[in-house]
């Protein structure tokens, strides 16, 4: 009787001593953070959803829900890199992880076009974070060309052929005129995708911002104001549109 008391102190001791192990992530609840997250602007809990989203990549064995793992780590660590709060060193470091993870997920499927179009995306940020227009630039147009090619009715991938149209100088094939087309046709195409269609399903938000700013651009100050409007319909919280974008609006 003794010795089995012994034995159960210890077994006791050693669990106490043995740190409890971290829960694996949980595919539907990184999804939820990174909407939440997003939504809020809230840097804690987008920093906590590229870790988790990495771990869950890296324990998986389902090779389909380690590329999701991968993207939504990148698409976290997009989102976040310019965010309040986020110095110059970690938004580069967010970006050069967003763009390893985004390329190991097009060297296991050729035919995502998802992650190219988010890749052109990181491109274009690592442009503003003072990468190389010279090298980014060119690659961007072609991940666009090729994600479009993969699936034309793609709306995260017309809307952000609409973001580099409007970004690219004219002597580049850039336009305001044709990033409007753009944009219009990518929320045409949301319209027609499911609100709960498996996730990847962002951007709706993004469309209007977008498509917002191109009016305004273009001196149509009314679209704008509608097209922010349509925004805040889908994220009330957000202070990029309420304190910076509308306010802009009234400058002029």
């Amino acid at each position: 009787m003794k010795q089995l008391l012994i034995a159960a102190v210890a077994v006791i001791a050693q669990a106490a001593a043995t740190p409890a192990q971290k829960p694996v992530p949980n595919w539907p609840d990184l999804v939820t953070r990174f909407e939440k997250g997003t939504a809020a602007s809230d840097t804690n809990m987008l920093r906590a959803a590229v870790a988790d989203a990495h771990t869950l990549a890296d324990v998986t064995g389902l090779e389909r829900e380690r590329q999701l793992a991968l993207y939504g780590a990148a698409y976290a660590a997009w989102r976040l890199a310019f965010l309040p709060g986020v110095a110059d060193a970690e938004s580069k470091a967010l970006l050069e992880g967003a763009d390893k993870d985004l390329r190991e997920v097009i060297r296991t499927d050729a035919k995502s076009a998802e992650a190219r179009a988010l890749l052109a995306s990181v491109n274009g940020y690592r442009i503003r974070a003072g990468g190389s227009a010279m090298e980014l630039g060119p690659e961007a147009q072609e991940l666009l060309t090729a994600a479009a090619r993969l699936e034309p009715n793609n709306p995260r991938v017309l809307l952000e052929q609409g973001i580099n149209t409007f970004h690219v100088p004219a002597e580049y094939g850039g336009s305001a005129e044709r990033a409007e087309a753009q944009l219009r046709q990518s929320l045409a195409l949301f319209e027609r995708e499911p609100a709960g269609r498996p996730w990847p399903n962002w951007g709706r938000f993004d469309a209007h911002v977008w498509l917002g700013q191109v009016l305004a651009a273009r001196g149509d100050k009314d679209g704008a104001r509608a097209e922010y409007d349509q925004a805040l319909k889908l994220v009330p919280d957000s202070g990029y549109v309420k304190f910076k974008l509308v306010p802009m609006l009234n400058r002029k």
